[in-house]
């Protein structure tokens, strides 16, 4: 009995060898190839072409191999997602009757895959089944010669197979083993036609089980660029069950290396927390390889570095403990990136040293203007997104009423407020940008929805301190912009030397200011500056003329030097408000004390124009009561007019205001004319010229004359020293 069991059990067994080895031969291909791709085409709405053979084995291991095999874009795209010469698949099919999956050979060989974005915004790798059909019938609805077929029931019971616990239908093991792609292709264009490549791709993957790590490696050609890889992930299992698992993650390539390292984890809580390394040694190849225009990149900035930890979420992304090396600028801190729809959100709480700008910056001639967008048929210029003009193509610029280049019609480009949302804080020992220098800085920095607010809360520069806020709106049509600005104890002539490249005014001095503008173009806003503020300098000096010697010169009939790069007036104080108004400055207080001259003054300066007009009143003090004494002290009155181009304006003696002056007074203008020369010190009398000193009744006050003008003309040519023309020795200076 026993022997008979055996023999029909080996008889079994030899059957189903047979059978296994047969059934490749029996089942036609073709008809395997219209299963697959029928089941293809019902899963994901794509064709699948198997042009080649298809070879199924099924002993001793279940082996397909595919040759030139290809699927299909959705429609309304030309080519195929994807093509591959070879596919082979090799798995022990023995192992699934014990829920087990081993790959003992998976390869692609020659994989080409194109990833496109449609016109709509899609991907041609989303993928959706296909709509019924009219010919298809509903379920519940009988088809021709068979009964209706009931509908699905939320209650009705669930097959046998679905009721299973889970834990006995899971996948009790996984093993992949010689999983190879060779020299695959993929490429990836945008909606904008944009496309990157990464072709020559050779990848190896290899994981002994659920329970093991997986390793990767491989290298591939990224737009011309070698890359290589390797990555390390701990068990799939704790993954595939929520757990983070320790992962490593290294890309090297000769722009860039990139290296992660730290806790991942997949499903509902996917995240990242890890050290994060990059190394860019050659920032103009990144970009080169990004796409990117490289030329403005300085040569200081030639590496990056960064290292930190980095925490990833979905919609958001951390990095704390950063420390960033731009060139020769390193700043550490926190960033947090949140995207959120079209206009992502940055906060960033960052130190530094000295914060040199010249070393990020790029340098050099302005950058080229973009082109002049085409107006629509209405001629209103086009917009960006949020309302923002878009930039327009400057043209050139006519001569300003004052001479020169005036403020050129270049487009004031705030589009890149509607790019993100920030929040900036920044804490520098210094700043440098080009000539200028400061230190202590603090800064932060609000954008929100295209509207900018920047608050420098503290500087330290040259001798003082200073504090300043900026903000500009770029939510209507033109930009708005607005600053205020409080300067306290600074050194005029280098911070005036290195902001507005003027070095006429040296001192100690305090500054307000509260200016508002608006305007598209560079012109636009200098022409609707409007706002006021005030000054205050001690100390100091006007260079570029000498006010005193103007005076001291007219005993010697205007022959001493006193305008020119060596000449100054010296004050001890100097003080002044101002209002601004369509791009034209107004001052109407001036007031400047030093130990031998007073002075007043009063009129505009065009800022559009580039041009001033200005009438100063000096008064030589026959005393060295200085600042702080007597104001009512008399002495001798010049009015000065001050007129031109701003670069180089004509500084000269006011003559008819001189006249109109001594001609409220003759009496007095006759008496001090006279005895100013008398009464001065000695060095003084000197300077003012060679003439013999007024005596007798001259030296005391002659009495007026019937015509005060001739007394007055007389007296002038008296101190004028041989009765020179005061006309012809004022008007003297007006050419020199």
């Amino acid at each position: 009995m026993l022997k008979r069991i055996l023999i029909v059990i080996a008889v079994l067994v030899v059957l189903a060898i047979a059978a296994v080895i047969a059934i490749p031969f029996l089942v036609p291909k073709d008809q395997v190839k219209a299963l697959v791709t029928e089941e293809v085409h019902q899963a994901t709405g794509r064709t699948l072409v198997l042009g080649g053979d298809l070879d199924v084995q099924l002993f001793p291991v279940l082996a397909v191999t595919v040759d030139e095999a290809a699927i299909s874009n959705p429609p309304g795209m030309e080519g195929d997602l994807a093509q591959v010469t070879e596919l082979i698949v090799e798995l022990d099919w023995m192992s699934l009757l014990s829920r087990e999956l081993r790959i003992q050979k998976f390869v692609l060989d020659r994989p080409q895959i194109a990833l496109q974005v449609g016109a709509d915004g899609r991907g041609n790798w989303e993928f959706e089944p296909p709509a019924s059909t009219p010919g298809t019938p509903a379920a519940g609805t009988a088809a021709e010669g068979r009964p209706a077929e009931p509908a699905p029931s939320d209650t009705a019971p669930a097959p046998a197979e679905d009721m299973a616990d889970g834990p006995d239908r899971e996948l009790r093991e996984l093993q992949l083993s010689g999983v190879e792609i060779r020299k695959g292709q993929v490429t990836y264009t945008d909606a904008a036609g944009e496309s990157h490549r990464l072709e020559d791709l050779d990848l190896t993957l290899d994981m002994p089980g659920l329970a093991q790590p997986l390793d990767l490696s491989g290298k591939a050609r990224v737009d011309g660029t070698d890359l290589a890889f390797e990555g390390r992930m701990g068990e799939l299992r704790g993954l595939m069950q929520g757990d983070k698992v320790a992962t490593r993650l290294a890309l090297s390539s000769e722009p860039a290396t990139l290296v992660l390292d730290g806790q991942l984890a997949a499903g509902a809580a996917q995240s990242f927390d890890g050290d994060i390394q990059l190394a860019v040694p050659s920032v103009p190849a990144l970009l080169a390889l990004a796409g990117q225009d490289a030329a403005a990149v300085p040569p200081s900035l030639a590496n990056v570095d960064l290292k930190g930890r980095l925490s990833a979420v979905p919609q958001k992304l951390g990095l704390s403990g950063m420390t960033l090396a731009l060139g020769e600028v390193t700043l550490t801190g926190d960033i947090v990136v949140e995207p959120q729809g079209d206009r992502p959100r940055i906060a960033a709480d960052l130190k530094t040293g000295m914060l040199d700008l010249n070393a990020i910056l790029p340098q050099g001639g302005a950058a080229a203007q973009p082109e002049a967008a085409p107006a629509d048929a209405a001629g209103t210029a086009p917009q960006t997104q949020g309302g923002t003009p878009a930039p327009q193509a400057s043209q050139p610029a006519p001569a300003a009423p004052g001479g020169g280049a005036a403020w050129p019609d270049t487009p004031i480009d705030v589009s890149a407020l509607s790019m993100l949302d920030l929040d900036l804080s920044l804490v520098a020992d210094g700043l440098r940008y080009r000539k200028f220098e400061a230190s202590g800085l603090e800064f932060s920095v609000a954008l929100r929805d295209r509207n900018l607010s920047a608050d420098l809360s503290r500087l330290a520069l040259y001798g003082g301190k200073g504090s300043a806020q900026v903000n500009v709106n770029a939510r209507g049509g033109a930009p708005q912009f607005a600053v205020t600005a409080d300067l306290d104890g600074i050194q005029a002539e280098p911070v005036l030397a290195t902001l507005a490249d003027f070095d006429r005014l040296a001192g100690t001095g305090n500054a307000k200011a509260a200016l508002t503008s608006s305007g598209g173009t560079v012109r636009q806003a200098v022409a609707n500056l409007a706002g006021n503020g005030a000054i205050l300098f001690r100390d100091g000096a006007i260079k570029g003329i000498n006010i005193g010697q103007i005076l001291r010169s007219i005993g010697s009939g205007f022959q001493q030097p006193f305008y020119g790069p060596e000449q100054a007036t010296d004050f001890s104080e100097l003080s002044g408000s101002y209002s601004i108004s369509g791009g034209v400055l107004t001052n109407r207080d001036l007031s400047m004390k030093s130990p031998l001259l007073r002075m007043d003054g009063a009129g505009t300066v065009s800022i559009i124009g580039k041009t001033v007009d200005y009438r100063a009143e000096p008064e030589l003090v026959a005393t060295a009561a200085g600042q702080g004494g007597a104001d009512e002290l008399d002495g001798l009155t010049v009015p000065l007019l001050i007129r031109g181009p701003l670069e180089d304006p004509a500084i000269t003696p006011d003559i008819q205001g001189m006249t109109e002056n001594f001609l409220k007074d003759p009496d007095a203008a006759i008496r001090q004319l006279k005895g100013l020369r008398q009464n001065l010190p000695g060095q003084l009398q000197q300077l003012l010229g060679n003439g013999a000193a007024p005596t007798g009744d001259a030296a005391q006050g002659a009495s007026p004359t019937e015509n005060p003008r001739e007394a007055v003309e007389d007296a002038v040519k008296g101190v004028l020293g041989g009765g020179k023309n005061p006309g012809d020795a004022l008007r003297g200076i007006l050419n020199r």
